[in-house]
């Protein structure tokens, strides 16, 4: 048996690195431990500044005091300098992060902590910063991390940060964010995120980005933009990746276009209704990689088609990228298109030209047809899609989860039973003889396979579809059904069906579809299609 490894066995560039993590407090400690660990952190370049308001304030004098003489041992470790650095500051309450980071004094004058410690010599040529304040009465830690708390917390300028070096940034929860003054350059930083940030307007955003050429990333998460300020334009010639997060913009906003010719990525969660004010300035000249819209709709109760419409006008914003994923905390149907005449003027010829991978969660209602109408749609729009990965919830029903004991078990066996098959690696799709499972019928859906699917017919071989199997009839099964049926170069089916009952599963249903198939029985791909468990 090999010894534990401790500590002292791992070389200095490791536990250096260990350490650049390490609050402050107790990076300073480890220098007590031996002679070895004397400059370990003070060579670590990071200085993480952190104070926890419970019960009494922390003395600000005290905590400058300290934070200073971190930032000085840091500074002269060695002929290094600081190049990571962050102030997390936790509370109970707003009232109390900005008594301690922005109190009156008694002349009446405001000190600013985070701009006393930010003018720290030491600090001048930081490459990483984090500037933090978090709630920790909020039970949602999710809430505690991202905002914002409400409430005055604290106010920073961009003008009071160092320049000269920075990278990267990241603020969390400030309530008054001032942009970068005329002339204020960050030659530099190549990515902000702002969690839980209050803008004055989305001017702000475009000083931001115009402050730093090399900015490459911006992730703007539960921010929100006071005032309305014409701005019509968000132009990011070096932003590859963009990231809107349940931002709240003003209400008469008109179409903010995005001019970002060199997008790679973006992501957007939030309202429907929202994202249809954004545009992507020519949407053919970017080189889209990969595009993640998740969709929570205020009006989904309604009966209209605001959504669809909305839906359908937004992701065609996207038409170039490679990979689309499209999450709707919402029924599918609500983005149906099911007239032909609506579909004539919403889609026109509209493709993905150039996507695939596509993949759709949404929840569906078992008495309803529409739903999968909205699929269809979607594979309408891709011609070359190659792997789709479909997860579809039950809105209407309550699932009992068995008990763990009892989950196990059927776990187990089936483990059991998967390892057995004729084949491990495929099933054996000739044949109709030594089936083991219940014979049941299970339905076609009318609206995709009375359909041609161009997609379907050359390019779609990998299928992954997770959904629970309250029935063998349910939803989930009858879509596996259609793409063993219809999918004629389909080589590979995973299946998670919620209960981890493989023995139960139609694995060799599926394989026995895509054998007898009038459409696939003469494709090559058929005696090599295998259905395998999805891991979830």
């Amino acid at each position: 048996m090999a010894s534990a490894v401790r500590l002292s066995d791992l070389p200095d560039d490791l536990l250096r690195r260990v350490l650049r993590f390490a609050p402050a407090r107790e990076g300073a400690a480890t220098a007590v431990l031996s002679r070895r660990w004397r400059t370990l952190w003070r060579t670590s370049g990071a200085v993480n500044l952190a104070s926890r308001l419970h019960g009494h304030l922390e003395s600000r004098d005290g905590f400058l005091r300290a934070a200073e003489a971190a930032l000085a041992a840091a500074h002269a470790g060695g002929g290094s300098r600081v190049t990571r650095l962050t102030f997390h500051v936790d509370a109970s309450n707003s009232y109390k992060i900005y008594m301690f980071l922005s109190r009156r004094e008694g002349d009446g004058s405001e000190r600013d902590m985070l701009a006393a410690v930010l003018s720290n010599p030491a600090a001048r040529r930081v490459e990483e910063l984090l500037v933090a304040a978090t709630d920790d009465s909020r039970h949602d830690p999710c809430a505690r991390a991202t905002g914002p708390i409400g409430g005055r917390s604290y106010s920073l300028s961009f003008g009071a940060l160092p320049s000269e070096a920075l990278r990267w940034l990241h603020i969390v929860n400030c309530s008054h964010l001032t942009a970068p003054p005329p002339g204020a350059a960050f030659p530099h930083l190549a990515a902000v995120r702002l969690h839980g940030c209050k803008l004055h307007d989305l001017f702000a955003t475009q000083r931001i980005v115009d402050a730093a050429p090399q900015l490459a990333a911006l992730h703007l998460e539960r921010c929100s933009f006071g005032y309305e300020s014409g701005c019509d334009r968000l132009l990011g010639p070096a932003i590859t990746a963009l990231v809107f997060e349940n931002c709240s913009w003003p209400r008469n906003k008109d179409i903010l276009e995005l001019d970002m010719p060199m997008l790679q990525y973006f992501r957007y969660e939030g309202d429907v209704n929202d994202l249809r004010r954004v545009s992507l300035r020519s949407p053919e000249a970017t080189g889209l990689i990969r595009v993640d819209l998740h969709f929570t709709d205020a009006y989904t109760h309604r009966n209209n088609n605001g959504t669809r419409d909305f839906f359908w006008e937004l992701v065609q914003n996207f038409r170039t990228t490679k990979a689309l994923r499209v999450n709707l905390d919402f029924w599918m149907q609500h983005i149906a298109i099911i007239d032909n005449g609506d579909h004539d003027e919403l889609l026109g010829n509209f493709l993905f030209c150039n996507l695939e991978c596509l993949e759709l969660q949404g929840c569906y209602a078992p008495e309803s047809k529409d739903d999968a109408v909205a699929i269809a749609n979607l594979l309408h729009c891709c011609p070359v899609v190659s792997d789709l990965r479909l997860k579809v919830t039950r809105s209407s029903h309550v699932v009992t989860m068995p008990s763990p004991f009892q989950h196990q078990l059927d776990l187990d066996k089936s483990i059991d039973n998967f390892r057995r098959r004729r084949s491990r690696a495929m099933f054996s799709l000739r044949g109709n003889g030594g089936d083991d499972y219940k014979d049941y019928e299970v339905s076609d859906i009318p609206c995709l396979s009375e359909h041609s699917f161009e997609c379907l017919q050359s390019h779609l071989r990998r299928v992954s579809l997770q959904f629970r199997m309250d029935d063998e009839n349910c939803f989930g099964v009858q879509l596996a059904k259609f793409f063993a049926e219809n999918a004629m170069v389909l080589e590979e089916m995973l299946i998670a069906d919620g209960s981890h009952k493989m023995c139960e599963h139609m694995n060799r249903k599926i394989g026995r579809w895509a054998a007898n198939s009038s459409k696939r029985r003469n494709s090559p791909t058929t005696k090599y299609f295998r259905v395998l468990p999805l891991e979830t």
